[in-house]
């Protein structure tokens, strides 16, 4: 009776401690997650659909209490993190592991962060501060400037929102300031020495700074709520390309130097080089962070859903997430794919405060079969049109990973009511011989 019990009390305990281990362990990471899908699995006759092969999303971290609002990566494989508390937080696996660093200034929140590589970065935080450290975030610096403001309103809030670098020397911050009033103004900074000096651009005439994008070392845009704003100067003015009181300009992302979107209460896109904008007929009724990666694809984030475009922004697709993330409790609030990195997005999870990781890979190569009906056998996104019900095969390579999958795409043949009643594929010829009743007036 004593074996037994002690054998019980061995069960339980192994049990407990799976459950334990299962519970708390962080999530691993594989390359070999990947899905296809289709603009449109169900076609008649000569429609087409487009494949597309994803590489899933995956939860790699969670930090618990912490409000994740910001990210740099200068590499690959390095990157950067900042949040609330003053934190800020370092990977050197591209995002699978996460250490701690020295805080520039504990109790306040890491808007923005720029690494221009492991060592030399610059955190900036919601009362308009600026650090800058040299030896990977374990002292910082503060960096003090000069700035001026509109003496007629009572100023009780100045917090800094985007940076962006055109070069290691030129860049800009931006952000705005809040009076008890209500009123609100935007403020932009600019260094031409790697941050060690700034200096105040004149944008007061605007409402406050979400975005700060450039194309090159002299044209950029800064989104505001209300305005699109455009320099073709190196920010020494500003054109407002977009007036609409109503809007929230939030995110903007260029693939090329004519084709960009731009993110707002919907989605917009320009050819011009955003000189014109269009809106585009989406479902996303508001869209808060935009990137593209190395292929010229277009994402943009709506909650904690990821969705992407492989045609200029034309169609959308959700991309799978394998992490529970919905939307009522969990804001992705950054997504990366600079320096040729994989992808990686952050958020936080509203109700516990927990901020999270997530990141996906690249797809390397693709290899379809059958190559019938398809207009490329070896992109990752070929446009299907076959004449009779079709499973494609695909041999997918991410990263150290190669693996399989397949998808079906269901034709269905033109149904024709002749005398007797018969059924065509696509590809099928019928022949028609004329009869006297065919040239009879009411044939």
């Amino acid at each position: 009776m004593e074996a037994q019990i002690l054998g019980f009390k061995k069960v339980a305990i192994s049990t407990l401690l799976w459950i334990a281990l299962n519970l708390f362990a962080l999530p691993s990471y594989s390359q070999c997650s990947v899905s296809i899908s289709s603009s449109d699995s169900a076609l008649v006759c000569g429609e087409a659909s487009r494949l597309s092969v994803n590489a899933d999303w995956q939860l790699v971290n969670t930090i618990p209490f912490n409000w994740l609002r910001s990210l740099s990566f200068p590499s690959n494989q390095i990157g950067f993190l900042g949040g609330d508390s003053g934190s800020v937080y370092k990977t050197i696996n591209g995002g699978t592991s996460f250490t701690k660093l020295n805080s520039p200034k504990p109790n306040s929140k890491i808007n923005s962060l720029w690494f221009f590589n492991e060592q030399n970065g610059l955190a900036f935080t919601d009362s308009s501060e600026i650090f800058k450290t040299n030896n990977s975030g374990n002292s910082w610096n503060k960096i003090n400037y000069l700035y001026s403001f509109d003496s007629a309103y009572n100023w009780n809030i100045r917090t800094f929102k985007s940076v962006y670098f055109t070069s290691s020397n030129i860049g800009y911050v931006g952000g705005g300031i809040y009076a008890g009033s209500g009123h609100s103004q935007a403020i932009l900074h600019k260094t031409i020495d790697g941050g060690n000096t700034w200096i105040q651009l004149p944008v007061s005439d605007y409402k406050p700074i979400d975005k700060i994008y450039f194309l090159d070392s002299l044209t950029g845009f800064l989104c505001t709520n209300g305005n699109l704003l455009k320099t073709t100067n190196g920010g020494n003015s500003w054109t407002a390309v977009i007036s609409y009181p109503s809007l929230y300009f939030n995110d903007i992302n260029f693939i090329n130097k004519d084709t960009g979107f731009l993110a707002s209460n919907g989605l917009m896109r320009t050819y011009d080089g955003g000189n014109t904008w269009t809106a585009l007929n989406t479902n996303f009724q508001f869209s808060q962070t935009i990137s593209s990666d190395k292929n010229g694809f277009v994402y943009i984030i709506n909650g904690a859903a990821i969705f992407r475009s492989s045609d200029f922004g034309n169609t959308w697709q959700r991309l799978k997430i394998n992490a529970n993330l919905p939307s009522i409790d969990n804001q992705i609030v950054g997504l990366s794919f600079k320096h040729q990195h994989p992808g990686i997005a952050i958020g936080t999870n509203h109700w516990t405060r927990a901020g999270f990781v997530i990141k996906t890979d690249l797809i390397d190569s693709v290899f379809w079969s059958p190559s019938f009906g398809l207009d490329d056998s070896l992109t990752i996104n070929p446009l299907a049109k076959p004449s009779v019900s079709t499973t494609y095969f695909a041999a997918i390579k991410v990263g150290n990973c190669i693996t399989y999958s397949d998808y079906t795409i269901l034709v269905e043949p033109i149904v024709l009511q002749l005398p007797a009643q018969q059924i065509v594929t696509c590809d099928e010829a019928l022949q028609f011989t004329p009869t006297s009743n065919m040239n009879a007036p009411n044939a």
